[in-house]
This record gives structure tokens, C-alpha cells and sequence, in this order.
């Protein structure tokens, strides 16, 4: 099979979301994907599906083709759009993985101060416009390209109008292209006015409430879901909040009707990055065997947010951001509580968010300095040292359409604490220690909600549990030897669905 990804950005060339890392990730790991790692049958080690994968992209604002190393294409894209016609130059490059990328440059769209919004975080009014341009580009690259194209793999809200695309100018040339629409954006995803429909180039009857309009707005995400031949969510938890209307009833709505066709499958995260046995970040590394190492950083990162040495007091982590959807409030009335109560532990912040919040953080710090560390801002290395200290990661978020901290957590034996919401709900177990796992996912402790009360009381429990240096240490070798969450397993998630789709 063939695949062709269409995202808004992808790293190293251009990166402003989570989707940018994500399409890099998942189209490295399905252009060497090997079906004889992940399933038992052995008959076929070695046949890779995917033929090809490549990407396409806009060509942004401060992408230098020269410095980028991108070849340009001599065949440039030519189409009408809103009776005028337009030209798109193609230009093409690889990732450090070897994918191969296709850059769309047209200075009109694209070459703007940020992706999807000004330098004062102001959305581009005519977003809906620039990336329709782009769904409509990817639809002409597909239908002139030399590239066979069996799959194409929409990603995220941008993207959502490229089936529709697809249908009205694809042609007799890609009547046997399917399309697969990937978000994890259902609730935040922008919508927009009739009068931005107006600019898309499609027939006035498809803005309707039984198409691409919801409430009399342009909906872009809405239009993937009910157009493409495949939608994926990240994680069956999540596709199951979103089909009880947890997302939003017209998010249910549009998924009950497409509920055959939809799948949940999970992320990954970068298995090389995140090993404490190799990590570059760290200065003492350790595995599951020798977990002395995890000790020493904790020591590490008690020295630099300049608390006191207390090795058998648990270190709590939130690597926010400190917003409401991630549940930081809610994480400081309940370490307010815990410390106000003489609790035994110690919580460091990695993060940013609203002044609010961080006021918030500032004020207990103040309060119980000697329990609480904060740094604000985006360090790498010291989210890679906190991780590898800590002995609990607090996420009591009240949504989560992708939360990779407790994936990367568990690979350092760091425990998790979640609220039960969108991709946590996949990625953590609640355990007591001693039964069966009953699925895939790492042990930790699962909040039901997002509550004061009910953190104060799971984060009560989990310290009793680490009170207990032998029944510990279970929970941190699970955690490190447990469930595999590389991109890896994503790939194969992914290389059944595009089958069932070929197939069906």
C-alpha cells in the first residue's frame, strides 16, 4: 500500500502543535515497520505493507528551501480556485528518518508570521480559507503526482476538508483513493462563519447541518468525520468519551453514524529519548534492575529546586501546562490540603500556563517551601530529569485528547496518577499491586473526576502504597518493563486499519 500524509506541520521543518512530532513519528515508524515484531504469526517476517509514505505540507514563513536542503520540483501545481487561476510550487525534502516531504509554496497562504496565528497569538481571520487553499492543493498533488497514492492519512482539523476535497475534484484518477481523517482536536477545533464557506470553492449545498455546517458555522472537523472512509481518534478511551457525547452531542452525532468506520488507536513516544539507561540528560542512569540510579536523581532534582534531601517522602511531578483542562487547579487546592494536614511529601511544577495558575503555585511555594519546587518555562533536559526523580506523575486532567507524560513516566518507574479522560484513560490501570493487569496499560492510581476531594484521597493511597518500600518496587518494575508504548506498536495499530480498509 501507499500512503500519503496531508498535515499543517511537520518537525524538524516546521513544528507549532503536537501534530508536527506526531505525523514525523508515525510515518518513520510505518516506512520501517516489520509486521513480525508485533504479531505472532511468523509466515510473513519481514513484508513490510507499506510500499511508500510521504508527506505533504505547506511550505511556511522562515522555511528556507536553500538552508532546509529542499529540491525544487520543476512540475508546479496549476488550478482554479474562486474562478481564478493559481499556482503552487512544489519543493521536496526528507526527514532525518527518510521520509520523503512535499513542500506547497504559495506566499498568498502560507508565508505568514505563524502557522495558525499572528505573533500576538491572534488566529489568521482567513484560516478557514488558507488551509481549505491547502485541503484543495493536496487533493491537485495527489491527482498530478508521479507517487501512487492508495491512502490518504488527513491529519487534524486543518485537514478535515480534504476528503471533501477529494470527492468534488478528485476525479476518475483517484475514484480509488480512501481517505482516513485523524484528530485529537473534536472539542477545541475552530469553526467558522457562512462567509468563510463562501471562499472554499465548493457547492453551496454542502453548507448544511447535514454536512459541513454545525449551528450555522463552518466546521471543519465535523466535515472529516462524516466525509473521510476512516476517521481515528487517539485511543479507544477516548473514541468511547466521544461517542457518549462527552466531547460534545454533535460530536456523538456525527460518530454514531460513522461508528463502524472509527477507530481508537494511541501514539507513541520516542522509545530511544526516553530510556533511563541511555538517557543524555541524566548524569546517573539506571533500568528496572538497578533502580539505585532513580534515587540519585531524585537527590539531583531536590539539590536544584532547592528542597531538602527527603528520600522517603514521595516527589510528585505536574508537567502541566497549569491550565483547568490539565487540572491544575484542582492539583493545588489538593496539595493546599495535603501539606495544611502535615503530609509527608514533596511536588516540583515543570510547566506554564495562565498567571492565574501560576500564582497559584507561587503562593503555595511561598506557604510550604520546603515541599514545593517550580519552574516556569519549557527546559527539555530538566523534564527529562524531573521524570526520572519523581516516584508519582500527577495528570488529574479534565480532558485529554493526547497526554504522552505518563507514557514517557512509566519508561523512568515513574507511577502515574490520572483522571480517567481521553488517551489517560488508555495509558494507566488503576493497581493495587498485587493482582493481574487486566489490559495493556501501566499500573498506577485513576481518579473516576477531576475532583479535589477525590485527588487528595488517590494521592493519600498511592503514598500509602509507597510507604511500602517492598510492595513499591513492583509498581516501578512494571512500569519500566511493561507495556510498549513506542511508535512501533502505533505503526502496527495503524497498518490494520489501513488493510481493513483496502480490503473492505
Amino acid at each position: 500500500m501507499h500512503l500519503l500524509f496531508a498535515t499543517p506541520e511537520i518537525a524538524p521543518f516546521s513544528s507549532d502543535d503536537a501534530v508536527a512530532t506526531s505525523v514525523a513519528r508515525l510515518t518513520a515508524a510505518l516506512r520501517t515497520y516489520r509486521p513480525a515484531s508485533h504479531v505472532k504469526d511468523k509466515k510473513n517476517a519481514g513484508e513490510n505493507p507499506v510500499e511508500s509514505v510521504a508527506v505533504v505540507t505547506p511550505l511556511h514563513r522562515g522555511m528556507d528551501p536553500d538552508a532546509l536542503r529542499l529540491a525544487r520540483r520543476l512540475d508546479s501545481l496549476k488550478f482554479k480556485w474562486n474562478g481564478k487561476n493559481e499556482t503552487v510550487a512544489l519543493w521536496e525534502g526528507t526527514t532525518p528518518e527518510r521520509v520523503r516531504v512535499f513542500f506547497l509554496q504559495h506566499d498568498g497562504y502560507f508565508d505568514r508570521d505563524g502557522i495558525y496565528a499572528d505573533s500576538k497569538g491572534r488566529a489568521h481571520k482567513d484560516n478557514a480559507e488558507r488551509f481549505g487553499f491547502f485541503s484543495r492543493a493536496v487533493v491537485e498533488f495527489t491527482r498530478k503526482s508521479v507517487l501512487p497514492v492508495d491512502i490518504l492519512h488527513c491529519s487534524g482539523w486543518t485537514t478535515g476538508l480534504v476528503p471533501v476535497y477529494l470527492d468534488a475534484f478528485g476525479g476518475d484518477e483517484l475514484a480509488d483513493t480512501l481517505t482516513v481523517y485523524a484528530t485529537g482536536d473534536l472539542a477545541t477545533a475552530p469553526t467558522y462563519t457562512k462567509k468563510s464557506f463562501d471562499f472554499l470553492d465548493l457547492p453551496a449545498a454542502l453548507f448544511s447541518e447535514r454536512a459541513l455546517a454545525q449551528d450555522g458555522r463552518l466546521n471543519t472537523t465535523k466535515s472529516g468525520i462524516l466525509f473521510s472512509d476512516f476517521v481515528a481518534l487517539p485511543g479507544s478511551f477516548y473514541l468511547d468519551e466521544a461517542l457518549d457525547g462527552e466531547q460534545g452531542d454533535w460530536i456523538a452525532d456525527a460518530l454514531e453514524e460513522r461508528s463502524e468506520d472509527a477507530f481508537g488507536i494511541l501514539g507513541g513516544v520516542d522509545l530511544d529519548a526516553w530510556d533511563p539507561s541511555k538517557d543524555e540528560h541524566l548524569s546517573v542512569h539506571f533500568d528496572a534492575e538497578h533502580l539505585n540510579g532513580k534515587r540519585r536523581n531524585k537527590a539531583e532534582v531536590q539539590h536544584i529546586f532547592d528542597l531538602p534531601p527527603r528520600p522517603l517522602w514521595p516527589l510528585l511531578t505536574f508537567l502541566g501546562p497549569l491550565t483547568p483542562a490539565e487540572g491544575a487547579d484542582v492539583l493545588a487546592d489538593a496539595l493546599d490540603q495535603l501539606l495544611e494536614e502535615g503530609a509527608k511529601l514533596q511536588c516540583v511544577v515543570v510547566s506554564d500556563g495562565d498567571a492565574d495558575n501560576k500564582q497559584r503555585f507561587y503562593d503555595l511555594q511561598q506557604k510550604y517551601p520546603a515541599a514545593i519546587g517550580l519552574h516556569y518555562g519549557t527546559d527539555t533536559a530538566l523534564e527529562h530529569r524531573v521524570l526520572a526523580a519523581a516516584d508519582l506523575l500527577v495528570a488529574p486532567a479534565r480532558e485529554a485528547a493526547w497526554n504522552v507524560r505518563p507514557a514517557q513516566a512509566m519508561r523512568y518507574g515513574t507511577v502515574s496518577i490520572v483522571a480517567a479522560t481521553g488517551t489517560l484513560g488508555d495509558l494507566v490501570e488503576d493497581w493495587d499491586g498485587t493482582s493481574e493487569l487486566e489490559g495493556d496499560a501501566a499500573p498506577g492510581f485513576v481518579l473516576e473526576n477531576a475532583t479535589k476531594a477525590e485527588l487528595v484521597a488517590t494521592i493519600k493511597r498511592a503514598t500509602k502504597h509507597y510507604g511500602d518500600t517492598r510492595g513499591w518496587r513492583p509498581f516501578v518494575e512494571a512500569c519500566i518493563t511493561g507495556t510498549d508504548l513506542g511508535w512501533g506498536r502505533s505503526a502496527h495499530e495503524h497498518v490494520q486499519m489501513y488493510l481493513e480498509l483496502i480490503e473492505g
